[in-house]
């Protein structure tokens, strides 16, 4: 099973930003070949301190959405630290997703997980 861990990383509003804004995450999981489950979706954790969630724990869902309690000023940054999501089987391989807006401005970024687990 895999789960993003985020340690220390950084969210930075825009310094074009107008008003101050809640950070809004959301993650979703692709299944790639050689996955056991190829309808495998995310599994949620609870929110860590700081963050909402749009579902409960321990559930697998098509994707999961958590919002920030702070809101962000223009060039203002956030920490993030904790489990928010992984997959719920053993042998599963692929992609996350993880979009990030801030106010009007959004981002994404994929995480591939290892193709197959270590022999």
């Amino acid at each position: 099973m895999w789960d993003l861990n985020f340690v220390g990383a950084q969210i930075t509003a825009p310094s074009t930003l107008a008003a101050a804004a809640l950070v809004v995450m959301t993650i979703t999981f692709q299944p790639g070949p050689g996955s056991q489950y190829l309808n495998q979706t995310v599994y949620t954790f609870p929110a860590p301190a700081g963050w909402t969630s749009n579902r409960a724990p321990d559930q697998e869902v098509p994707s999961v959405t958590l919002t920030s309690v702070a809101q962000l000023g223009a060039g203002q940054s956030l920490t993030l630290d904790g489990v928010f999501a992984g997959t719920a089987a053993d042998n599963q391989f692929g992609t996350f997703t993880v979009g990030v807006t801030i106010g009007a401005t959004s981002a994404s970024f994929m995480i591939n997980t290892p193709s197959a687990f270590p022999v």
